[in-house]
């Protein structure tokens, strides 16, 4: 009965794994930086990584995307690139800057 519990528990466990990492990562290492930010832009949420790909390709830093978004500094920023435990960017936010800097500079419509 122990086993049947064992295999049960696993089957579980493997049904709900929601992380897919491990058949990604081989894909997500051949993409060079322009494809990151390519797909950064194409799908919804970025990773922080594509996101920060993005950033770099247009040269922007935390203090330039701080500031389109009216945020006080780019703390905020930091926590969307992290490398470890990234906060996901909210939607309205990654909007924003999408359409802000779609030619490559900020455009300031105010």
């Amino acid at each position: 009965m122990p086993e049947k519990s064992k295999k049960v528990t696993k089957a579980l466990a493997k049904a709900l794994e929601l992380d897919g990492s491990a058949t990604q990562g081989s894909a997500e290492e051949k993409l060079d930086k322009h494809g990151r930010a390519e797909r950064a832009v194409a799908q919804w949420p970025p990773t922080a990584r594509d996101l920060r790909a993005w950033m770099d390709v247009l040269g922007i830093s935390n203090k330039d995307v701080a500031k389109a978004l009216r945020l006080s500094d780019g703390r905020v920023v930091r926590f969307w690139t992290a490398k470890k435990d990234p906060r996901r960017i909210p939607y309205p936010s990654w909007y924003t800057l999408k359409h802000k800097f779609r030619s490559g500079r900020l455009i300031d419509e105010d």
